[in-house]
């Protein structure tokens, strides 16, 4: 959806305690979550004001969102099965 912010507590509601938890002791899913947050503000923000950006370019970012998110919810899959 237009505007749809997407963040990882939205996206894994099931999982909000390995999330807390994830991110008060794993600096390295700390700071790919912080990445994640900002690369999906800045789609919103281009979804939502129409700034000139190519195709390419907007699916490359759209991509690179699906990557780390891929990636946070192995680590969070992975946590909450300790």
């Amino acid at each position: 959806m237009l505007g749809e912010q997407h963040s990882i507590l939205t996206s894994f509601p099931e999982y909000q305690e390995a999330i807390e938890k994830l991110l008060k002791i794993n600096l390295h899913f700390y700071s790919l979550v912080s990445q994640y947050n900002e690369l999906d503000h800045k789609l919103v923000s281009l979804e939502e004001v129409g700034t000139p950006i190519s195709d390419d370019e907007f699916r490359m970012l759209k991509e690179r969102r699906v990557q780390l998110k891929d990636q946070l919810y192995l680590m969070i899959k992975g946590s909450a099965n300790e």
